[in-house]
């Protein structure tokens, strides 16, 4: 045998080898993952296929689909998003599009049932954007007047080589707003996006002291600092209790409050008093630099506003519309560079990526607080996860403050959609579509701690950071199962993301208290949906709508939404048609070369 034979054989006995461990590791999962579901996890599957089937189910969930959209025939707009980095020789096209679908879902109660429009295409709405950059990694400082220092640091540097996708999120964010926002009689009751929201969320948070557009101009004064807190404070909804008074970013609470309380100033005892939280701790969080932006606390007993906070976020609100009317409607091509007063001199600077999360960051929180405001369900779905926020933040924190019982679990398959689709395949007696309770978005970075002395302990990212709680409920749904077969037929399981609304979830606000609380955290409040026993109408809802809107005619997409998929083919034509435009930009650089190098000339010349 030839040392080649070997070799390929070498290597196909290891393939072998690891594909038996994979099926071996993936058998003995499955069987452990069926065990923990008889034992405690059947009571966290709601098989909503057979719950849809009964008359008087459907007649009740109508009945408050009526109550909350006020109408039967529910506008809807699907979104979702493509983008593209191209690059050249001497420079570099960013594109990023959002498209999206519309239709209409008509309910009838006698007999109850619901029929999916797709409404033709002219009445579609898309947004795109296309930047030439010079060079992917550009100086942030660009004017003519900035004199260089031959100092090696990143200062006056930001990397835009992955700028793109975060011009595909705040494009998607800011189509979805502008349909929230569209005129009383057209916009729509249901907005379906092809992201995880709550990631967003907490992936658009990159940190003040990161963003750079604090300083630009804002109508007739510029962004300040203090703006940005204000910024994250939202969405601010006292009937959902939020902001709330946990730990981490505790002056956001006084933000909602002094908003409130038509900013009347309040006093310590006064804020101890509604609160339920000791002197000491507010006096520690009064005292935070970022809390002095926002409130005046002198020792004398008395809080002040140190601003108007509504202010503040309208005007916050003006530079994400500006920016994003200047980028994808106008196609401004300076539309990244934004000025800069810097002492008596005006500097001209790129946007970093992180400026760019910022102004999504905005346009996330105001399209939450039109939702709130006009009454609109915004769901968000993901297909592709290898998260475990279910099976291990989820069950383990709420097994730790012993709700959930703490059952012997053997090892559990390594993801939460391949832990449901194991367990799935193996029962009978489910119906598709079928999901699990929703939790809280919280749990993304609430998770069990054990230290070398084996005490276990509550904790979020480095430390107290987390997610904001009571904004959105997270599930994972499956919309296609066939067992027909001897190998069942299935679509994958997918990750959801529904808004929470107090005149949906009014019922297990109230109900259901949890209450995590250490030292650390301070006092968490997630809402607590229950298990499958409790009636929860916004998930109902959800799943009704969007399995009329799953159609199944494309083997690819098997158990998603038939609109998100449309969605998906109207951004990617937009694609395919600007491809070319982008590809064809490089002429008129090499009719001008900026620099030729000698591997360029070489090949060029076809000899």
């Amino acid at each position: 045998m030839s040392i080649i034979s070997k070799i390929f054989q070498s290597y196909k006995k290891a393939l072998f080898e690891s594909q038996k461990r994979y099926e071996d590791a993936y058998s003995k999962n499955a069987k452990e993952a069926l065990q923990f579901y008889n034992d405690f996890l059947k009571d966290l599957f709601i098989n909503y296929g057979d719950m849809f089937s009964k008359p008087h189910v459907l007649n009740q969930i109508i009945t408050r689909i009526e109550e909350y959209f006020q109408r039967r025939d529910i506008y809807f707009v699907a979104i979702d998003g493509t983008c593209s980095r191209d690059p050249f020789n001497d420079f570099m096209v960013f594109f990023a599009a959002a498209y999206g679908v519309k239709g209409c879902i008509h309910i009838e109660q006698e007999p109850p049932r619901i029929r999916y429009e797709r409404w033709s295409m002219e009445q579609d709405v898309s947004i795109t954007a296309y930047i030439p950059v010079p060079y992917a990694e550009a100086g942030d400082i660009t004017d003519m007047e900035y004199q260089e220092k031959f100092i090696v640091d990143d200062k006056n540097k930001i990397n835009l080589s992955s700028i793109h996708t975060r011009l595909m999120q705040l494009a998607e964010i800011y189509l979805a707003y502008q349909m929230a926002r569209s005129s009383i009689s057209g916009y729509p009751k249901l907005i379906l996006m092809d992201l995880s929201l709550s990631s967003v969320l907490m992936s658009t948070d990159v940190g003040l002291d990161n963003i750079h557009l604090f300083g630009c101009q804002i109508g007739s004064r510029t962004l300040q600092k203090r703006d940005g807190l204000v910024v994250y404070a939202h969405p601010i909804n006292p009937k959902l209790d939020v902001p709330t008074t946990k730990k981490y970013r505790q002056w956001s609470y006084l933000v909602r409050l002094f908003m409130e309380n038509k900013y009347r100033p309040i006093t310590i005892d006064e804020l101890i008093q509604k609160t339920q939280i000791d002197k000491d701790e507010w006096l520690k969080s009064l005292n935070e630099p970022h809390a002095k932006e926002v409130v005046s606390f002198d020792g004398s007993n008395i809080i002040r506003p140190q601003f108007n906070f509504e202010d503040s976020w309208k005007d916050s609100i003006i530079l994400f519309e500006d920016f994003c009317d200047r980028l994808f409607h106008k196609r401004e091509p300076e539309a990244l560079i934004y000025k800069k007063q810097e002492g008596s001199t005006i500097r001209y600077r790129w946007m970093s990526p992180e400026d760019i999360s910022f102004l999504t960051a905005i346009g996330l929180r105001a399209l939450i607080e039109t939702c709130w405001e006009r009454g609109i369900m915004l769901l968000g779905i993901a297909k592709d996860s290898s998260s475990r926020y279910f099976s291990r933040n989820y069950i383990g924190v709420m097994r730790e403050i012993g709700v959930f019982p703490k059952i012997q679990v053997g090892p559990l398959p390594w993801t939460d959609r391949v832990l449901l689709e194991s367990i799935a395949c193996q029962l009978d007696d489910l119906v598709a579509p079928w999901a699990i309770t929703e939790f809280d978005s919280v749990f993304m970075t609430l998770h069990v701690e054990e230290d070398e002395t084996g005490n276990r302990y509550i904790r979020g990212v480095r430390g107290n950071i987390i997610n904001p709680e009571r904004l959105f409920a997270r599930s994972l749904a499956q919309f296609y199962y066939d067992k027909g077969k001897r190998t069942p037929r299935m679509g994958h399981v997918i990750f959801l993301d529904r808004l929470i609304d107090p005149k949906l979830d009014r019922d297990c606000l109230k109900n259901n208290k949890v209450v995590i609380s250490n030292q650390e955290l301070g006092m968490i409040e997630p809402i607590y949906f229950g298990d499958n026993q409790n009636f929860n109408y916004g998930q109902a809802i959800a799943i009704w709508l969007l399995n009329v809107l799953t159609r199944n005619l494309f083997p690819e997409v098997i158990g998603y939404p038939d609109p998100l998929h449309k969605a998906d083919w109207g951004a990617k034509s937009i694609k395919r048609r600007v491809e070319p435009l982008i590809k064809s930009s490089e002429i008129a650089f090499r009719s001008r070369p900026l620099s030729r190098l000698f591997r360029t000339i070489r090949d060029s010349q076809r000899r």
